[in-house]
């Protein structure tokens, strides 16, 4: 009889949860750290631009 209230509690189309705190699906299958573009990728060509920026943040230090 509980199992039939906790049904009806969470409606029709949710999914049954497999704990009772809902722990389950806590983390995604994937997360936006391993789908953003950019990480891992090599660059095709030096822009001059990032030369520039490059060498306008290097500390004095590292001349």
């Amino acid at each position: 009889m509980a199992e039939a209230e906790v049904r009806e509690a969470s409606g029709p189309d949710e999914p049954k949860r497999h704990d009772r705190f809902g722990w389950d699906d806590l983390l995604p299958e994937t997360s936006s750290d391993e789908t953003d573009s950019g990480w891992g990728e090599h660059r095709t060509g030096a822009d001059p631009a990032d030369i520039r920026r490059f060498l306008d943040d290097k500390p004095p230090h590292h001349f």
